[in-house]
């Protein structure tokens, strides 16, 4: 499972998770302060997301050869057409179905983010994205005004609202 706002989290942190530390590469790590425009910063998260999305498959793959060795399902094998008259376990090839796969979440709130840093980054020129990354880094404390900001005034999709529906169609 992907989380797509931790891919966010992950570019504004230079590929670090805000709440562990622990490190997650970027494809490509870039000086926050050098992104000019918010189209750019969304090829950018929409680059981020295909590098995480291909890793994401690299892992399911290697799930995908091991799980025929150790863990056959026979009995969903017997419900899935082909498996019988291959004579080949699910998990093992036996039916065109797939039995795992890479999944999504969050997009609701990375779209309301992002529109978020549309607005008050790059068209309102509040605050620079170094900013705003330290600002999350402070959890807002003494940052409460850019809070308010960024939450009561962005567009949110699932309001009928063109810019965070057409991010979301977008994505």
């Amino acid at each position: 499972r992907i989380n797509m706002a931790m891919v966010l989290q992950l570019m504004l942190n230079h590929g670090k998770a805000a709440l562990t530390g622990d490190a997650f590469p970027l494809k490509e790590d870039r000086d926050l302060d050098s992104v000019s425009s918010f189209r750019e910063f969304f090829d950018w998260y929409k680059s981020e997301l295909l590098h995480f999305g291909g890793l994401a498959m690299d892992c399911i793959n290697l799930l995908d050869e091991s799980v025929m060795h150790y863990y056959p399902t026979p009995y969903l094998s017997v419900l899935m057409e082909g498996c019988y008259e291959k004579g080949l376990d699910v998990t093992g090839g036996g039916t065109v179905y797939n039995n795992s796969g890479v999944n999504l979440c969050g997009m609701a709130n990375v779209v309301d983010s992002l529109n978020a840093i549309r607005q008050v980054v790059f068209e309102e020129k509040k605050v620079t994205l170094s900013q705003l990354a330290e600002a999350l880094r402070a959890d807002f404390q003494g940052y409460e005004d850019l809070q308010r900001e960024l939450s009561d005034h962005a567009p949110k999709f699932g309001n009928d609202q063109d810019d965070a529906d057409d991010c979301m169609n977008d994505m």
